[in-house]
């Protein structure tokens, strides 16, 4: 119920304060109206593959930009390629696959390579945001 009267009371205090200035103001004199607004900060990445291979999105509205990591616990000699980079995997099973240094919303096309016997179901990825 609250999120439905907000935007109500924001309308109806934006009226009244129109009002006010268009009537309160002396002909010719100039008015500024400032609005402004927090929005919380959210970072998301979601991964769609099939077989090791698919689609990464990314959202983040962070103004300091943020890491993507994918956590492969286990897996040796391997290697993920995000938008035709092929990048090893780290043998502490935590490799930055990409970034940004500034909010972005991102789709990547992703493949994950020579696994040696391990199933990239069990595969992760994770967004920090700086």
């Amino acid at each position: 119920m609250l999120s439905l009267l907000s935007p109500l009371r924001s309308s109806f205090a934006f009226a009244v304060a129109s009002l006010v200035l268009v009537v309160g103001s002396p002909a010719g004199a100039q008015v500024r109206i400032a609005i402004s607004g927090e929005v919380a900060p959210v970072c998301r990445v979601n991964a769609n593959l099939s077989n090791g291979a698919g689609q990464m999105q990314e959202f983040c509205n962070v103004p300091a930009g943020y890491d993507v990591y994918l956590d492969a616990p286990g897996a040796q000699n391997a290697s993920v390629t995000v938008d035709g980079t092929s990048i090893p995997l780290s043998s502490t099973g935590s490799t930055l696959v990409s970034s940004s240094d500034g909010p972005a919303i991102r789709t990547r096309t992703v493949s994950i390579a020579a696994l040696d016997g391990v199933s990239p179901a069990t595969f992760t990825f994770r967004i920090v945001s700086r």
